[in-house]
Parts: C-alpha cells; sequence; structure tokens
C-alpha cells in the first residue's frame, strides 16, 4: 500500500512537467523465472545492479523530463463513472 501510494504520489509530478513510465517487465520476468524454476537472468541483473541486499524492488520506473510534449490521455467525464 505505501509503494502504491508513493507511485500516485509521484506520478502527480507529471503535472509539474516531469515525466514518469513504469517499468514492470523487470520483475514480471523475474517472477516468471521462479514460477518456471529457470535461470534467475533478471533476478541476477537486478541484483547485481541494486549491490544490496537489504533493498527489494517494488515498481521500477523512468523519470525526467520529456523530450517531446505527449498526447493528453482520453478521459471520460465524472458523469459516464459515476455509479447510481
Amino acid at each position: 500500500m505505501k509503494g502504491g501510494r508513493s507511485w500516485q504520489r509521484l506520478h502527480l509530478w507529471t503535472t509539474q512537467g516531469i515525466a514518469v513510465q513504469p517499468l514492470n517487465q523487470t520483475t514480471e520476468r523475474i517472477d516468471r523465472e521462479r514460477q518456471l524454476g529457470i535461470e534467475s537472468v533478471f533476478g541476477n541483473a537486478l541484483a547485481e545492479l541494486i549491490a544490496d541486499d537489504s533493498w527489494q524492488l517494488l515498481m521500477p520506473f523512468r523519470i525526467g523530463y520529456p523530450t517531446v510534449q505527449a498526447n493528453k490521455s482520453p478521459r471520460r467525464s465524472l458523469q459516464a463513472v459515476l455509479i447510481g
């Protein structure tokens, strides 16, 4: 929960001209390697990158200033999502 809340707060910074993008493929690949019982290529690469066993990856992302203007995401009206 704390990780998700932190991500939400960070993501709100996009209104300040900062761009963020989740990079969840790494964690998905680590989970898949464990599930299949195969060599931990992504897990080992991540462990080498972090180089500290006391840290655990929760949600990797990239952050920075965009070099091009992104298109706005389509949004539904408030009335379209209200229930009842």
